[in-house]
């Protein structure tokens, strides 16, 4: 597979649409969606009414599932690798939602979330290392040091994943990320 340039990449992977929903949805189980990606180029965002720039913890949630959404746009164009079926199939479960935090972790996930599906699983890895960052994954593996090997392969992965498909240094993206979110989240001083 030829590698892209990066305005090839932009032309080719841009969202046409982004749709902002002021509040959420709610599904049947008592779970919220905070988005959904449409077609390879739409990204639907809820509970916008309830954000706020100045809460950095509105903005790395809202930046989750932004870059959430945009890596199933990615893999709805070219799909995640092949070498990542299998790793954790015997957790995933549709009642999710009955899993908490600590307990996906110690399974090799890294939110509950992750453990409804693989697809959501694939998302969720990239949404975490790029958002909540390299210093926070190192933590999550330290303090579920049983399956660090499962979330390094996942780790590896998806380092992979973006260099060979989309020809992006993903360590570099994960540093642009996390100076934006400082950026965005540092208090103006005037």
């Amino acid at each position: 597979m030829k590698l892209l340039q990066e305005k090839d990449f932009l032309k080719k992977y841009s969202i046409s649409k982004f749709l902002l929903v002021g509040s959420a949805e709610y599904n049947n189980n008592g779970t919220v969606v905070l988005g959904t990606a449409v077609g390879g180029k739409k990204i639907v965002l809820y509970v916008v009414n309830d954000f706020e720039l100045s809460k950095k913890a509105e903005v790395v949630q809202m930046l989750h599932t932004i870059h959430h959404e945009y890596a199933h746009i990615l893999h709805q164009h070219i799909h995640y690798p092949q070498t990542w079926r299998g790793i954790s199939t015997r957790w995933y479960t549709q009642s999710w939602i009955n899993t908490p935090p600590t307990t996906a972790n110690s399974q090799g996930f890294v939110s509950s979330y992750a453990k409804s599906a693989e697809q959501e699983d694939f998302v969720e890895t990239i949404a975490y290392l790029l958002v909540e960052g390299q210093e926070a994954f190192e933590t999550l593996i330290k303090n579920n040091a049983d399956v660090a090997s499962t979330f390094r392969l996942k780790e590896s992965i998806v380092i992979q994943y973006y260099k060979d498909v989309f020809n992006i240094d993903f360590r570099k993206l994960q540093e642009e990320v996390k100076k934006s979110i400082d950026l965005l989240t540092t208090p103006k001083t005037t």
